[in-house]
């Protein structure tokens, strides 16, 4: 069951799939490397996404939405 409590983790649940979806399209767009005067660099949006990725599997551990936590649920 959620309750009023859970508001703002799915709140933050949902800002981390819209902001690894906004990694993504960068990603997609520039590529994995990017120019950065003569050097090609890792694209800061990689990091961006992993990060919010991280955030994203939290929120769907603790909402009991991974397969994990729902298995749990169920015992």
């Amino acid at each position: 069951m959620l309750s009023n409590l859970d508001i703002d983790l799915i709140e933050m649940t949902a800002y981390a799939i819209y902001r690894m979806r906004q990694a993504r399209q960068s990603l997609d767009q520039e590529g994995l490397l990017i120019q950065q005067g003569e050097k090609l660099v890792k694209n800061p949006a990689a990091n961006i996404e992993k990060d919010y990725q991280k955030i994203f599997w939290q929120g769907c551990v603790q909402l009991g939405l991974s397969p994990v936590s729902r298995a749990k649920l169920s015992k």
